[in-house]
């Protein structure tokens, strides 16, 4: 005669109790982890580093550099402007001129490719989208081309690091994207 089991079944209550609890642990854990030894999808080995440390670029006559705007965060960014630039007087008005561009280097998270980036951009807010190298590094470039506004945004992945350039030019003209692509293309990374 088979033997008769002594365990207990757990009814559906005490089982979602467990598993409750469970899942509780597992976030209380990671959260704890998380807190100590800061994000686990960025090697912490990497550190940032200004862009004029990982890449080279020529400007034309009259461009100006910084790397103090008020809206740049962290040291791995700097900003490009032409001679004829003027800023917007708000941030949604159209009336600036002339070309701003912006170079930033960041450490890469972990699993992030080339792929991931642009899942991040809808093909509805660009009206084009190419695969690019630079100085021969694979990158993607998303293009917002009107009447009115020229805007590109473009990302490569070197090493440990990811790589963005962007560009706005508010009196859009054929000139403006030579001049923008001219400065792209002398980008050489060290």
């Amino acid at each position: 005669m088979p033997k008769k089991s002594t365990k207990k079944k757990l009814s559906a209550l005490q089982k979602f109790a467990l598993y409750s609890l469970a899942l509780l642990l597992l976030i209380v854990g990671g959260a704890f982890l998380y807190s100590f030894r800061g994000n686990p999808l960025i090697d912490e080995s990497i550190k940032e580093k200004p862009i004029q440390e990982a890449v080279t670029y020529t400007l034309s006559s009259g461009w100006k550099e910084s790397t103090n705007e008020p809206y740049l965060a962290g040291i791995g960014y700097v900003v490009l402007k032409s001679p004829d630039y003027k800023e917007p007087t708000t941030q949604s008005s159209k009336d600036g001129s002339g070309i701003i561009m912006s170079l930033r280097i960041s450490p890469k998270y972990i699993f992030q490719t080339l792929k991931s980036l642009a899942r991040d951009y809808k093909k509805s807010d660009f009206t084009e989208k190419e695969d690019i190298s630079i100085d021969g590094i694979p990158g993607i470039k998303y293009i917002f081309n009107t009447d009115e506004e020229y805007f590109l945004i473009c990302f490569l992945i070197k090493d440990k690091y990811v790589y963005q350039i962007s560009a706005n030019s508010y009196n859009h003209t054929n000139i403006d994207e030579k001049e923008i692509n001219s400065v792209i293309d002398s980008i050489q990374f060290k």
